[in-house]
C-alpha cells in the first residue's frame, strides 16, 4: 500500500462514527483469525510433507522452505542416572552438581550438566543401556519451526 493510498484511507477513516469503526475493526480481526487458522492448517501439512520426505530445506519456486525440530535438554530427567552410576563420580566429572551452600545469603540448588553427562555416560562410554536411555530421554523435542521465504 502506497504513503498516498494509506493517507487518504486515514482520512476517509476519520470522518467515520466510532461504532462503524468499531465494527470495521472487528471484522477484520475476525477475517484475520481465520486467515491465521488457514495458514496454520497450510504450515502444518508444508510441515508434515517435509517430516515425511526427511527434509530440512527446499526450494520451491521462489522461495526457500526450511523445516527444524529442535532438541531441548531437560535436566532434572538425568536424576534416574543416580541410579546407576555413583554420585561422587558424577559430581567429580561435573556432570552433578548437589545442593548447596555458596554464602551465608544464598542456598544454591542441586542441577545437572547435560553437555558432560552426554560427554561422559553415552556411546561408548555408557556404562549401560538404561543411562544411555535416560540421557536420550532427557532431550525434548518441541514443536516444529517451518520458516517460508522469499529467494531474492
Amino acid at each position: 500500500m502506497d504513503t498516498t493510498r494509506m493517507i487518504d484511507e486515514r482520512l476517509s477513516l476519520s470522518t467515520l462514527p466510532m461504532a462503524q469503526l468499531i465494527t470495521a475493526w472487528s471484522a477484520i480481526t475476525l477475517e484475520m483469525k481465520e486467515l491465521r487458522h488457514r495458514l496454520d492448517n497450510i504450515e502444518e501439512v508444508i510441515g508434515a510433507d517435509m517430516e515425511r520426505r526427511g527434509a530440512k530445506q527446499l526450494l520451491v519456486g521462489d522461495y526457500t522452505v526450511s523445516y527444524t525440530r529442535k532438541k531441548v535438554p531437560e535436566h532434572t530427567m538425568l536424576q534416574p542416572l543416580k541410579e546407576y552410576i555413583d554420585e561422587k563420580e558424577l559430581i567429580d566429572n561435573g556432570t552433578f552438581t548437589p545442593a548447596h551452600v555458596e554464602t551465608i545469603t544464598r542456598s544454591v540448588p542441586a542441577k545437572w550438566d547435560m553437555q558432560k553427562a552426554k560427554k561422559n555416560y553415552t556411546g561408548d562410554k555408557a556404562p549401560s543401556s538404561e543411562v544411555q536411555a535416560i540421557i536420550e530421554k532427557a532431550y525434548l523435542i518441541h514443536d516444529p519451526v517451518l520458516k517460508i521465504s522469499e529467494v531474492k
